[in-house]
């Protein structure tokens, strides 16, 4: 799955995760990407697996109120399509 997040939401969530996880080093090496309709300086694109990204929600619950937002958001959206 491909999950895009701001700047902010991404640095919570790296700071929240243990360094060497798979979440850790997903978040950690994710590009950014700005398309059109993005915030100013685009937004990080993060492809991460099933488990991984259950993780980052995980740890959004409990550290980042507003990743959590995003991810749902965005993970729903994939679900249904």
């Amino acid at each position: 799955m491909m999950i895009r997040l701001k700047v902010d939401s991404r640095a919570c969530l790296l700071d929240s995760t243990p360094p060497g996880s798979l979440a850790h080093d997903s978040l950690s090496g994710a590009p950014v990407v700005s398309r059109p309709g993005d915030t100013a300086g685009g937004l990080y694109e993060i492809d991460c697996s099933e488990s991984v990204c259950d993780e980052l929600l995980k740890v959004a619950l409990t550290h980042c109120p507003g990743a959590l937002r995003e991810l749902e958001a965005q993970l729903g959206r994939q679900t249904r399509t």
